[in-house]
């Protein structure tokens, strides 16, 4: 009974909204024709990021063919469509469908990968080129470490410098309390235990 009704409702919902996202009986069905007989609000999922079966027969091509209808829409929500894959192979980077979503949500981009060459990155896999991203290793930030006395600094490090906050700014109070050109590893260290330079120059003077 109204297990029943409660049902129907919903249902007749899910069809009210059909017309609105343009979900004919054609579209359902040219869906289905390509392998996608799934629930209404899947083919509103389609309609609302624009997966046709033109769409699918594409991403087919490139070679990520029977892919589920949650990862489809996922593909066209992050921009990981035909197009970037094929920029990206043809730029080197034959890369598995997560990998590519992944290198969209983060910008591995071409240019960005020209932008570390030029600050003296070059080669870098793309693993290296996503903790830079995640953890914000910029050329400005590397140009600013250059400034301060800090260069050719090894990719890793420089991740392992973000992380724990080895700001241009901190080096800088550091050198302001009298330590210049503090090991890289001696700074980590003093953000891992926040020991603040400023604590170091009051410990330093009183020994006097």
């Amino acid at each position: 009974g109204v297990a029943l009704e409660g049902k129907q409702e919903d249902e007749a919902h899910e069809l009210l909204k059909l017309p609105m996202f343009d979900v004919s009986s054609k579209f359902v069905e040219s869906m289905q024709a390509v392998g996608y007989s799934v629930p209404l609000e899947k083919y509103v999922a389609f309609r609302i990021f624009d997966v046709n079966p033109a769409y699918v027969r594409e991403m087919a091509g490139v070679g990520f063919g029977h892919l589920s209808a949650d990862r489809l829409v996922e593909t066209r929500i992050h921009g990981a469509t035909p197009d970037y894959i094929r920029e990206q192979r043809a730029a080197g980077a034959d890369l598995s469908l997560d990998q590519y979503i992944e290198s969209r949500i983060f910008q591995i981009t071409p240019e960005f990968r020209a932008e570390m060459k030029s600050a003296g990155y070059p080669n870098l896999d793309r693993d290296v080129l996503l903790q830079f991203r995640i953890h914000g290793v910029t050329p400005e930030y590397i140009e600013e470490l250059r400034k301060l006395g800090y260069a050719h600094i090894p990719a890793q490090k420089l991740v392992e410098m973000r992380i724990h906050d080895v700001s241009p700014e901190f080096i800088r109070r550091l050198a302001a309390a009298g330590y210049h050109q503090v090991p890289i590893d001696k700074m980590v260290q003093m953000r891992i235990f926040d020991i603040k330079p400023e604590m170091l120059k009051a410990l330093d003077d009183g020994s006097d």
